[in-house]
């Protein structure tokens, strides 16, 4: 599935708020609360699609890329596989640590979009636990590599 505009698209596949709270986990974010508000940031950057991408000031001065899961910015200087759900999430929590532990490195946090996703997750979170007693972790998983989308050139 691809839902595309000129400057950005959500390329498949979509990871679920299951996945992305054991990715959240593993990455670090371990209080209840850290946890929920990492993934509703992430789905309110990319509504979980893991080669989801956006062109910043498109055709300007300053163009920048935001890629994957978190939309982490082509300013943050990265050598792997940003489009690997892993390593994205592993970026997004280097920021976070990198802004005091927060994350106002976000556009969707910052504007309050992460909001909106805020019942669904914590709804999913206490189900898990509930139902387990545990969180699953992502290290469980096999994450293939995933190649990057194709971006149009303007």
């Amino acid at each position: 599935m691809s839902t595309k505009g000129t400057d950005w698209d959500f390329v498949e596949p979509k990871l679920t708020v299951g996945w992305l709270l054991a990715l959240a986990y593993a990455h670090g974010w371990k209080s209840k609360w850290s946890q929920i508000r990492a993934v509703c940031v992430c789905l309110a950057e990319s509504q979980g699609y893991a080669r989801a991408w956006h062109i910043n000031k498109l055709g300007e001065p300053g163009e920048s890329l935001d890629q994957g899961l978190f939309q982490i910015n082509t300013l943050h200087e990265y050598d792997g596989n940003i489009w690997n759900p892993w390593e994205n999430v592993a970026m997004a929590r280097r920021i976070y640590v990198g802004r005091g532990f927060k994350f106002t490195a976000w556009a969707a946090n910052n504007s309050g979009a992460w909001l909106v996703h805020l019942p669904k997750v914590t709804a999913r979170f206490v189900l898990d636990k509930w139902r387990t007693g545990r969180l699953p972790y992502a290290d469980q998983w096999d994450l293939t590599e995933l190649p990057a989308p194709e971006i149009p050139t303007p």
